[in-house]
């Protein structure tokens, strides 16, 4: 009887946490939505991937960007100007589905980009 309530009160206790965000956490991946964009870091392979229904922006990530993607307020004033920069079409080439896979090793994003144009973005400083 003392296990039923044991493994009870540890089923109560996991399910106050949501899942997708502990393993998110976990796997260092942070997401934010803008004006019907989705905003993607990807700690683990140094990238940030921006996009919407048929564009998918890879945003290569080093020390000085990540430092900015660590507190909400410089994520958010981040994600604007990446955001205002996708808009006026600056910084930005044409990418590929297999560099995603060949550059930065993130099978992830390859999914999540799939059948997107996809778009190398150079952060304007």
């Amino acid at each position: 009887m003392r296990v039923f309530i044991i493994l009870g009160l540890c089923a109560l206790a996991t399910a106050q946490f949501r899942p997708v965000d502990v393993i998110n956490n976990i796997l260092g991946w942070n997401s934010d939505r803008i004006h019907g964009w989705s905003f993607e870091y990807h700690k683990t392979h140094d990238v940030l991937l921006v996009r919407n229904s048929n564009a998918c922006y890879l945003v290569p990530v080093d020390d000085s960007i990540e430092k900015q993607l660590d507190s909400k307020d410089s994520r958010e004033t981040f994600e604007d100007k990446i955001y205002q920069q996708i808009k006026s079409h600056t910084g930005e080439s044409k990418g590929s589905i297999s560099e995603l896979r060949t550059k930065y090793h993130d099978i992830r994003g390859v999914a999540e980009c799939f059948r997107h144009a996809v778009y190398d973005l150079t952060p304007s400083s």
